[in-house]
């Protein structure tokens, strides 16, 4: 019967429903939110790798200059200073700087273009410095190499080998790269900057340089993630409307046998008289006096406790006996007819079968009275 227990527990099915079906789906967004954080992560990593890779290369060049005794601008010293800017990667020039800061000359043999410092920082070499510098000519900027030498030889690093390009897995880069110094002045950036007012949206990972003053910063819009996982998380799908369908189908059919074992219940309620009235008195508010009662029925448990109308009505409106109708705070019950109709046809049936038997009582009386003069003449003749 539809009692607040099984109301309860079709709330608590439903709930438990949700969540099983829900299960692969949770399960593979976790798990692409891992993949998500550890793909941005590997990404700086491999940023921040490959760019204090560069500038060991680019210490080690000048270091190498430095013991040869490279310092000044003698066509020697300015041939050696070629040889290790082809000789090495990262290096886009090698230069000298005088004691005032100003270049003196450059592997080219002429005079570097002048160089704008945007911020300096000490790192865990010693006797090595990094200075963020932009050319006055061009706007474009370089992450310059410098020894505390006087004069000082120094290397240009192009912003764009420091940044990432491509992703570590060798495809195309979706997201958005950053190098920065440690007091966030910009070295290079690659991609489209994402919003940071959605970071539940990107993935988001930063990673500094315990050698040089150095950060990578990397985000990965999380549709781009999804779209590499996109074959996973339709798998996670269709296993979520599987179950979500087996456990529809479970219920329909779990409370489907639930409301015939109440439906058998009320019958059983009705042949045992269980269903007894009581009576509240209506009283005139101006006289106080009783002028009737009002009946209302009550379902008595075997227990002796009783089962409060809203509980068995809904009973015997699912039965189809029982129409009611609520307007404002009164609720109004009536039989109805329709729900009448297979006992009116049981009843018709059998009535039918009584007027046959009754139709042939004459018959079955003659039949009977010639079986009994048959009788009696048989008898009379063996008298004789």
């Amino acid at each position: 019967m539809p009692s607040p227990h099984r109301s309860r527990l079709k709330i608590v099915v439903a709930v438990l429903g949700i969540l099983v079906a829900g299960a692969p789906l949770i399960l593979c967004d976790a798990w692409l939110d891992k993949q998500g954080g550890d793909e941005v992560a590997a990404t700086s990593a491999w940023a921040m790798g490959s760019a204090e890779i560069q500038i060991g290369q680019t210490v080690a060049a000048l270091r190498n200059l430095s013991a040869r005794g490279v310092g000044s601008c003698r066509p020697p010293h300015i041939d050696a200073m070629r040889q290790a800017a082809l000789a090495t990667g990262p290096i886009k020039q090698v230069a000298l700087l005088g004691p005032n800061g100003d270049a003196l000359c450059a592997d080219s043999g002429g005079t570097p273009a002048r160089q704008e410092v945007l911020t300096s920082a000490a790192t865990a070499d010693r006797g090595i410095m990094l200075d963020v510098v932009r050319l006055a000519d061009r706007g474009e900027r370089f992450l310059r190499v410098r020894s505390s030498d006087k004069p000082a030889l120094t290397a240009l690093i192009p912003a764009s080998l420091l940044v990432p390009q491509a992703s570590p897995q060798g495809g195309r880069l979706t997201g958005y790269a950053r190098v920065a110094m440690a007091d966030g002045t910009a070295v290079g950036e690659s991609g489209v900057a994402l919003d940071p007012a959605k970071p539940e949206a990107q993935f988001v990972d930063t990673l500094s340089s315990k050698q040089y003053p150095l950060a990578v910063s990397v985000s990965m819009p999380r549709s781009s993630v999804i779209a590499n996982y996109d074959g996973i998380r339709r798998i996670g799908m269709a296993m979520s409307g599987v179950i979500a369908l087996a456990i529809l189908l479970f219920a329909l059919l779990f409370f489907k046998r639930g409301e015939l074992d109440s439906i058998a219940d009320l019958a059983k309620a009705i042949r045992d008289d269980e269903f007894v009235p009581h009576y509240q008195p209506l009283v005139d508010l101006q006289t106080g006096r009783l002028i009737g009662a009002e009946v209302l029925a009550r379902w008595r448990q075997p227990d002796g406790t009783f089962i409060e109308p809203n509980a068995f009505v809904l009973l015997l409106e699912s039965s189809g006996l029982v129409l009611s109708r609520k307007v404002g705070r009164v609720r109004t019950c009536r039989i109805e007819p329709r729900g009448l109709a297979p006992i009116a046809d049981w009843i018709a049936e059998r009535r039918t079968l009584a007027e046959r038997r009754l139709d042939r009582l004459g018959e079955i009386l003659a039949e009977a009275d010639r079986s009994a003069e048959a009788s009696q003449g048989t008898g009379k003749e063996d008298e004789k």
